[in-house]
């Protein structure tokens, strides 16, 4: 697992941990800025 994918799993609420379908673009909202992708 990638570091920026860890840190967004600890942003997203508790109950979506571990299901596959994540906002990852309200996830990267929440951080205020978007994710460079590797």
């Amino acid at each position: 697992m990638s570091i920026h994918t860890e840190a967004l799993l600890r942003i997203v609420p508790a109950q979506h941990r571990g299901e596959e379908c994540i906002d990852w673009t309200a996830a990267e909202a929440a951080l205020g800025t978007q994710l460079p992708s590797d």
